[in-house]
């Protein structure tokens, strides 16, 4: 019968555990870099998303507006005046419109990624997040007039 000294048994023990812990460090390394990974692809996803969102607006201001009727050329300027005004009021309403729904699409995924932080630095962050996007707003150009 062979005998196993106390250090030998001890060695084996050792070695176990570091293998054991190897193993372990793989798995967390393995784990942390797929939540790597999936930030990225939501960043990704929320970029495009914000890309999408002013190509459509800056297409839409870009465009030149349609024409459905074709004026009537004896119809007395006051009255082409009063259509061209309505006109500018209701696209001046739309340009708002979209600035607002950008504006909140942009808050949702804002707080879609910021969910992912805990309370206190969410509530770091917010006030500071919210201070620049006030000054972000008055630096934008006003809605265009006529």
């Amino acid at each position: 019968m062979m005998r196993v000294s106390w250090q030998h048994l001890r060695m084996n023990l050792k070695n176990s555990l570091v293998t054991y812990d190897g193993q372990q460090d793989r798995r967390r390394r393995s784990t942390q870099r797929r939540k790597l990974q999936a930030e990225r692809v939501r960043e990704y996803e929320i970029l495009n998303r914000m890309l999408l969102a002013r190509a459509c607006v800056l297409a839409m201001l870009a465009a030149p507006p349609g024409r459905s009727q074709e004026t009537n050329p004896k119809a007395t300027p006051k009255a082409a005046a009063s259509t061209s005004s309505a006109r500018q009021q209701n696209m001046d309403e739309y340009i708002k419109l979209l600035r607002s729904d950008v504006r909140q699409q942009k808050a949702e995924m804002m707080g879609g990624v910021i969910m992912a932080v805990s309370a206190a630095d969410a509530a770091k962050f917010w006030p500071i997040y919210d201070e620049y996007n006030a000054q972000l707003m008055k630096s934008q150009p006003p809605v265009p007039k006529g």
